[in-house]
């Protein structure tokens, strides 16, 4: 063993301090005479520093390791040593490994831990964190030692505990927020560099931190109640972590007499880094969070108070195309015959009207219609993306009810898509009253309708990855259900329909059997709609819940935190719902259909093109009958009339499972 590896080793760690000076000289001048870098090699200080050789293959950290760790130590430092990118990319992948690696064996000895799986998708995450230096000084005659620390990213995060609490004051104008992490767990990589005088060094390091624990307190303040108004300030109360650096691995030129001077310092600057990474950039968000909330506050105010309109303005003030015939719905047509007054009462009469159901109770007789043809035996009305129409509705179609996709994002963290899978409601057939169709002027008509309750089911697709930048495969998918719902809805309308009656009658029936050309051509009748009303409103808002996200513990805290947002904003959101409808959602209604109806298109002829007989079978059966009954099965004549005898045939010809016999017998005994 040479004179300056023995110097290096640190045999006189523990020395006092003239004793250090002496043996730092010594060593400076081993460097200079020897022209090696100082080299540690697995010298142990009380606090749990570790300064590795840079060859020792073997060194094992100081967790206990499994085939997969043994290998990751071995490798890491390979890692460590690679530029930015390179580096990121790696760490990325190996995490993603070990992910699935502890994933695997927590299943196979049935470990129940509560944020294992959060633990799993957080482990996927690599973070970069600024870089900074640390200097202390050290004894006479060394200039003080500036230790540099840069490229540092941080990766397998985990934690043993979340809680979350909130509290509004007796005057309900303040709600404090409490988060609390336990058992927090952050391993880090860096490269480092440090010099004091013509002393100088570089290389790796990895910091381990474990068992930590992080509070944060937020208040939110309404001055005017929540009952009233919803929050305008938001404050930072508290943003406080306990760290806790288990190790620190450094690999490189360095010797551990100098590692010893600056360690404590090295720990503590490390953990000021981590809490202001965390706490400055929340706290600079202050500012900006006001400002949002305000804004909310601002428009549900501007929304609460509203002027009632007049049901009749536009019939007022609407001027008459010129040669055109218009439907007032206030004369008979005599022409057709139709006289809507009795053509609207009639139908009020059937859903409107107290009718016998099948338990041998009374309904309203929408209720019952709901239940036998649109509703499942449980009372749902559910439907997935695939059950949406293709058809566009006047050149305009809504993507998120189509491809299913509510969300996609990418920030410095992860790439995320959120889809819903299936949409159920609950409750469609609460009807507590109903009134279609009334003629409340010549051209406008009014509705108006309640439910006693209506509960809304969202299942949703969340598909978290890597961002790009990671390149790595690891994705993580939750299924989850968000529920809700209203009690006491109240939805009424009023329009002002102007209807071309040359041009409705000009319409040909085989234009008709199309559910795709339908709206297309009445819509080409409709010289002018315009909604003079939109009232909506709810007595109140069931609180939204979430479920099947990754644990019970976590579906738990952010059910907690969907409470504090739904306490400080319940009040505000029903209070405003009748005004948002008359304004805002009304005015953006009415620009829709002005914009619609100016480039409607001309609704299609039928295609009669070599047509001389009707093929019932090609009139009558879906596409796949008919062609089976040896027809062009082609849908020559629509998809109407095939569809409503398949109905027909379903409910009236088919057996019925009670008796054997078609069901129009018990249906006209009925």
């Amino acid at each position: 063993m040479s004179f300056p590896q023995y110097i290096s080793r640190g045999i006189f760690i523990k020395s006092s301090g003239v004793v250090r000076s002496f043996f730092l000289c010594t060593a400076l001048l081993s460097f200079i005479w020897s022209g090696q870098d100082f080299v540690g090699a697995s010298v142990d200080d009380s606090h749990g520093m570790t300064v590795r050789n840079s060859t020792d293959s073997d060194y094992m950290s100081f967790r206990g390791m499994s085939n997969f760790d043994k290998f990751w130590e071995k490798k890491k430092h390979e890692i460590y040593k690679m530029n930015k990118n390179n580096r990121r990319q790696m760490l990325s992948e190996w995490v993603s490994m070990g992910s699935q690696i502890r994933k695997r064996e927590a299943q196979q000895s049935n470990s129940d831990a509560d944020f294992e799986d959060l633990n799993e998708l957080l482990d996927g995450f690599v973070v970069e964190i600024p870089d900074t230096e640390v200097t202390t000084d050290l004894p006479f005659p060394f200039q003080p030692l500036t230790m540099e620390l840069s490229d540092i990213m941080c990766f397998n995060f985990f934690i043993e505990d979340l809680n979350m609490e909130n509290e509004i004051n007796s005057k309900n104008t303040l709600l404090e927020f409490s988060l609390e992490v336990e058992g927090l767990g952050i391993t880090c990589s860096m490269n480092w560099g440090y010099s004091s005088g013509i002393l100088k060094g570089k290389g790796t390091a990895e910091m381990a931190v474990r068992d930590s624990d992080a509070s944060l307190g937020i208040s939110f303040e309404s001055r005017q109640g929540f009952d009233n108004a919803p929050p305008t300030d938001l404050e930072v109360t508290k943003c406080d972590a306990d760290i806790i650096i288990e190790d620190i691995v450094l690999e490189g030129g360095v010797a551990a007499t100098i590692v010893n001077f600056f360690e404590e310092a090295l720990r503590d600057t490390f953990t000021d880094l981590l809490v202001s990474v965390a706490c400055d950039q929340l706290t600079d968000l202050d500012s900006v969070v006001d400002s949002i909330l305000t804004n909310v506050s601002d428009v549900l105010d501007g929304i609460k108070d509203y002027e009632e309109s007049d049901l009749l303005e536009m019939e007022k003030n609407y001027i008459m195309p010129e040669d055109t015939r218009i439907i007032d719905f206030m004369s008979n047509i005599d022409s057709y015959d139709i006289n809507f007054t009795q053509f609207f009462a009639i139908f009020n009469e059937s859903l409107a009207a107290e009718v016998e159901d099948t338990t041998g109770g009374t309904d309203l007789g929408i209720n019952i219609m709901l239940r036998d043809y649109l509703l499942d035996e449980s009372g749902v009305f559910s439907f997935t993306p695939d059950d949406i129409p293709d058809f566009i509705f006047c050149g305009f179609v809504i993507p998120v009810f189509k491809d299913g996709v509510v969300y996609s994002g990418e920030d410095f963290l992860s790439n995320t898509t959120i889809s819903w899978t299936e949409i159920r409601i609950l409750g469609l057939d609460t009807f507590s009253n109903i009134l279609l169709p009334t003629i409340i002027g010549k051209h406008t008509l009014m509705s108006s309708m309640k439910w006693n309750v209506i509960h809304l089911e969202i299942d949703l697709t969340i598909q978290i990855e890597a961002s790009s930048d990671e390149a790595t495969s690891s994705q993580q998918t939750e299924y989850i259900t968000i529920k809700t719902g209203v009690q006491d809805l109240e939805l009424s309308f009023a329009a002002f329909a102007a209807i071309d009656l040359d041009y409705l009658g000009s319409i040909m029936i085989g234009s008709l059997l199309r559910f795709d050309q339908i709206i297309p051509c009445f819509m080409g009748a409709l010289r002018s709609l315009h909604f003079t009303s939109l009232y909506f409103n709810v007595g109140n808002i069931i609180e939204p819940t979430v479920e099947g996200f990754i644990s019970t513990s976590v579906d738990s805290a952010l059910n907690d935190a969907a409470e504090v947002v739904f306490s400080m904003y319940e009040s505000s959101i029903i209070g405003s719902i009748p005004g948002g409808f008359e304004t805002t959602v009304r005015d953006a209604v009415n620009a829709f259909f002005s914009d619609c109806l100016v480039d409607y298109v001309e609704c299609p002829e039928p295609d009669t093109k070599g047509l001389k007989y009707v093929d019932f079978r090609d009139a009558l059966m879906n596409e796949a009958d008919a062609k089976s009954a040896g027809a062009v099965g082609s849908s020559t004549y629509g998809d109407i009339i095939p569809q409503l005898r398949d109905f027909i045939m379903d409910q009236f010809f088919a057996n019925d499972p009670a008796t054997g016999e078609p069901q129009i017998n018990s249906k006209l005994i009925e």
